[in-house]
């Protein structure tokens, strides 16, 4: 019997449940608001200036997120520690665990797991302790844990007391349905009741842009074309690809 029979067969006998679901896009916060995006066919990409390294900005496509805010935020300590990327997936897992009510009586750490994915890491935090490399000023203490790939799922992990399995996945565009296969895994071997599982990105990066650019996957329009027109994913006559910066994040339980 294949690995993928087994699972299935498990699945079948045990089946892996989605208690909770988080979502933070620029279609807005929750599940909600991206759905009826995606039902009326709204695309939510914009027109935005990038600063650049050299100096100046450059017109590019995007997905603003909005910003958030932690004041007061029962995660908002360790939140403000992460680049946005990290922060995007705090706030849409702690959207997930709120939908799956379990704070009145949470599962016992050891069997609590997160794996979050995501495709570029930290990038934010990489590109702060460059600028203050640069300029010669004093490094802070607290990069040397938020420039690691795996802060995003480890800040989760902290502030839920999460002592089950516990990673960060990377897989490019396929980090964050990685992560999720992964988390159902660990319930259905026996090694975790619940996992917290998803992807959250920042893309809103020169370095990103001009990466994909470079490789000719960037999606280009002129004039006064719209933002919006520019992702189209199943057209055949699209050019490319607009990054989008969020995070969606499920609750899984046996």
């Amino acid at each position: 019997m294949t690995t993928s029979s087994r699972l299935t067969a498990l699945l079948r006998d045990d089946p892996v449940v989605v208690t909770g679901r988080g979502v933070v896009a620029a279609t807005g916060f929750g599940v909600e608001n991206l759905w009826e995006a995606v039902a009326a066919r709204r695309s939510p990409a914009r027109w935005m200036e990038m600063p650049k390294t050299s100096g100046g900005t450059r017109r590019v496509a995007a997905f603003p997120v909005a910003a958030l805010e932690w004041a007061g935020h029962p995660w908002g300590r360790m939140a403000r520690r992460l680049d946005l990327g990290g922060q995007y997936g705090m706030a849409a897992a702690f959207e997930a665990v709120r939908e799956a009510d379990f704070a009145g009586a949470p599962p016992v750490s050891e069997r609590l797991g997160v794996i979050m994915g995501s495709s570029r890491g930290p990038k934010g935090k990489w590109v702060e302790g460059q600028d203050l490399l640069r300029a010669g000023k004093r490094m802070k203490p607290t990069l040397a844990a938020t420039t690691t790939l795996a802060a995003s799922a480890g800040g989760i992990c902290q502030v839920l007391s999460a002592l089950g399995p516990g990673w960060l996945v990377s897989t490019a565009c396929a980090s964050g349905a990685y992560a999720i296969a992964q988390a159902a895994e660990q319930i259905l071997l026996g090694h975790a009741d619940v996992m917290i599982a998803g992807g959250a990105d920042d893309t809103f990066q020169e370095l990103i842009y001009a990466g994909l650019e470079a490789a000719g996957v960037l999606a280009v329009g002129g004039g006064a074309a719209a933002a919006a027109d520019l992702c189209r994913p199943f057209a055949r006559d699209r050019n490319g690809l607009v990054p989008g910066s969020g995070a969606g994040v499920l609750v899984l339980e046996s």
